[in-house]
């Protein structure tokens, strides 16, 4: 029987504090190693928590002496593929007949708040669940976190400053986005967000905020130039349809280079190959998926956020 395999998105997250700001580098094979002992001395259903209505079962999974986080969500009915006795995770594929828990797979890298992850299906859980189901524990972590995007560095380097200028920032959000979280402040996204709920409009129809610079760039003022990276270093992370900046130099060294940064596709994720069923017909799908967040990580050079 020859090797399944399909391709996955691994994409990278980042552990941060409640308001969605960056924390010194936790140790987290030292957590999973306690929710690990957790599972054994107490059961699965230990590491069960409610979660919209829906109970959630952590698992942590060991490999090539590696401990990863798998958070598996039941269906409708209570999951006859996780075994509350033992805490295996039957690691299938869907069946008719049989249901069974949707499965996410996170790893996170060393010496850094940033994980890997992979989801088991489209109805799995999204990497948010990581958050809030720590945050449900209580007893893993001792305080609030949140959990964000990872972006590349030199896209964060290049808007992190008060010194960035701009021409350009254009936002669009889908009608779950305008949904998706409370509004909070007075930023652009949460702008397009209010206008968006305020409107009450349908699921057909998307919100999109242009703001630009009349005419030549210089013909601003640098406060205007700087006050529109700002509004563009706001979108950094948040759940958007597109977001885009057109960001421009003044230096004396410089021609007055632009380039136009894309704040979505510079999140951290690729695609990769992930087994799902091995020749002798065992599924690997979760230590597969780990083996792929390992190779993503060390491709992309995922490296800890800049404190």
């Amino acid at each position: 029987m020859a090797t399944r395999t399909m391709k996955k998105t691994v994409a990278f997250f980042e552990v941060c504090d409640d308001n969605s700001e960056p924390m010194a580098a936790e140790d987290w094979q030292q957590h999973l190693r306690k929710l690990r002992d957790r599972q054994r001395n107490q059961g699965a259903t230990s590491l069960r928590h409610e979660i919209y209505g829906l109970r959630h079962y952590a698992h942590v999974y060991e490999h090539r002496t590696k401990l990863s986080l798998v958070v598996a969500r039941e269906r409708d009915e209570p999951p006859s593929s996780l075994d509350e006795d033992s805490g295996q995770i039957f690691d299938e594929q869907t069946q008719a007949n049989r249901p069974w828990v949707e499965i996410c797979v996170a790893s996170f890298v060393e010496n850094t708040n940033v994980f890997g992850f992979v989801l088991g299906g489209m109805a799995s859980p999204r990497a948010g669940v990581i958050a809030d189901w720590i945050n449900e524990d209580s007893r893993l972590f001792g305080e609030a976190i949140s959990v964000r995007p990872y972006v590349a560095n030199n896209l964060v380097g290049m808007l992190q400053n008060g010194y960035s200028e701009a021409r350009m920032v254009r936002l669009q959000l889908d009608a779950t986005q305008i949904d998706a979280e409370v509004v909070d402040g007075s930023g652009l996204y949460s702008a397009a967000q209010r206008m968006g709920q305020e409107l009450d409009l349908g699921p057909e129809v998307n919100v999109e905020v242009v703001l630009r610079i009349r005419g030549r760039s210089d013909g601003a003022t640098e406060a205007t130039r700087r006050s529109l990276a700002d509004r563009a270093r706001e979108l950094i992370g948040r759940p958007v349809r597109s977001a885009q900046a057109e960001i421009v130099d003044f230096q004396p060294d410089s021609t007055n280079g632009r380039e136009l940064v894309d704040l979505v596709k510079h999140r951290m994720a690729t695609k990769e190959k992930v087994s799902v069923m091995d020749d002798d017909g065992h599924q690997v799908r979760i230590p597969s998926a780990i083996d792929a967040i390992s190779r993503a990580a060390s491709r992309l050079q995922v490296v800890a956020t800049a404190r």
